[in-house]
C-alpha cells in the first residue's frame, strides 16, 4: 500500500512518515496543525528556530520546544510530552497518571526530500 507523504507548512519538504520514524498516531496529530519539518522547526513557545542543540520535540505532536522555554536545564531522556498534549490527554482521560517531569525528547533531525 502506498504511503502518503507529510508536507512541511513552511517549505517544499515532504517525506514518508515511516522514513521520518513517525507513528500513525503522530501522523494523525500533525495533520491537524501547520506542521514544520526539521529544517523549518521553530520553538512553539518563543518562535525562535535557533539554539537547535536545546530544541526537543514532543513525542505526541512533534512540536518543537527549547529546553529553557519549558523550564528545563537539559534535554531529558525517554518519552517527553509537551504541556499542551498532557493537558489534552488529561482532559480525555480524567484519571491520567502523567507526571509534570518529562522523561524524554526526540532530537534527531531527519532530512526530508523536497517536493
Amino acid at each position: 500500500m502506498a504511503e502518503d507523504l507529510v508536507h512541511c507548512s513552511q517549505c517544499d519538504n515532504s517525506g514518508h512518515p515511516s522514513c521520518l520514524e513517525m507513528s500513525s498516531d503522530l501522523v494523525r496529530v500533525i495533520q491537524t496543525y501547520p506542521w514544520q519539518c526539521m529544517e523549518c522547526k521553530t520553538c512553539t513557545h518563543c518562535g525562535d528556530p535557533t539554539h537547535e542543540d536545546k530544541m526537543m520535540f514532543c513525542d505526541d505532536c512533534d512540536r518543537g520546544y527549547h529546553t529553557f522555554c519549558v523550564g528545563l536545564k537539559s534535554i531529558p531522556t525517554g518519552k517527553w510530552t509537551c504541556e499542551s498534549c498532557r493537558v489534552n490527554s488529561d482532559t480525555q482521560s480524567n484519571n491520567s497518571t502523567t507526571t509534570d517531569t518529562p522523561t524524554t525528547a526526540r532530537t534527531g533531525r531527519t532530512r526530508m526530500r523536497r517536493r
